[in-house]
């Protein structure tokens, strides 16, 4: 039976979280849809039962095994994104013709039409849950995944091979710590931190805007730190509305949506990260 608190979310428009701030031309900007309304437009919210941050306390057992094959299907498909992208970019970084490729005239052309691609289809995620249509979502999902993974593979070509991979092995590393944590903790991440993402996200675009204005590595270096430390913090929101036991939640319905959130996250984590450690050549 649902409680009174199920019941009032089914009932009650929550506004849109902020959106993700963008980035200068070495990273493509983030237009993720975020949808935190109500059940279905793909996030429920939480009962006052949930509350104590405990892992599994769901309003019945059906609630319970629903949810953990919905993380499990939302894992294999992010695992996926993830090995096909960072193969690609490793690709990109090892093999000296692919790379002299990307470096080419025609390869910043491809990476503006991937960009556009990208963006365009983000747009289009955002609308009528576009997400939930078979086999429109695996499209959706798909071209996603090619144009973030050029794009990625674009910016890496830039960079020297032994800062490339570093900068994957921290991506690798933090991805995992925030996992765990976000899991295992009991602060609320979807309902506390509102106020840290909106300010955080005007700091990094106001970097972003300073570093193409004046040209310094040091500028580059704090624009990438403060960066990778805004999508952490949006890794563990997402990461804790994935489980399910905090404010908000994911619908079970919406794991093209959460998987998409989280592949982003990290995505932009590791751009950050190798804006940070390295410059271009």
């Amino acid at each position: 039976m649902k409680n009174k608190a199920y019941i009032a979310a089914e009932n009650e428009i929550i506004e849109p979280a902020s959106q993700k701030a963008p980035f200068t031309l070495s990273a493509p900007v983030k237009m993720t849809p975020r949808n935190i309304n109500d059940a279905e437009k793909g996030i429920e919210a939480n009962s006052s039962s949930q509350s104590n941050g405990q892992w599994g306390d769901f309003s019945s057992l059906n609630d319970k095994v629903l949810r953990i094959k919905f993380i499990r299907k939302v894992y294999l498909i992010l695992t996926t994104q993830l090995i096909f992208t960072f193969g690609v970019v490793s690709i990109f970084v090892l093999v000296e013709p692919v790379k002299k490729f990307a470096q080419s005239e025609t390869g910043l052309y491809l990476y503006i039409a991937s960009y556009v691609l990208f963006v365009t289809c983000l747009v289009v995620s955002m609308c009528n849950c576009g997400l939930r249509k078979v086999p429109f979502n695996y499209i959706l999902l798909g071209s996603i995944t090619l144009t973030m993974t050029y794009m990625m593979s674009m910016i890496s070509a830039y960079h020297d091979t032994e800062i490339v991979f570093i900068a994957i092995g921290i991506t690798l590393f933090l991805t995992l710590s925030i996992t765990l944590f976000s899991m295992q903790t009991k602060y609320d991440f979807t309902q506390n931190c509102w106020f840290f993402l909106v300010a955080m996200s005007y700091t990094v675009l106001g970097f972003g805007i300073a570093c193409i204005i004046y040209r310094s590595y040091i500028m580059q270096a704090v624009y990438g730190g403060l960066g990778a430390l805004l999508m952490s913090v949006f890794l563990a929101f997402d990461t804790q509305s994935l489980i399910g036991n905090k404010r908000f939640k994911f619908n079970p319905e919406d794991y093209f949506d959460a998987a998409l959130q989280l592949y982003l996250d990290i995505c932009y984590i590791f751009l950050y990260i190798l804006q940070m450690l390295g410059k271009a050549k």
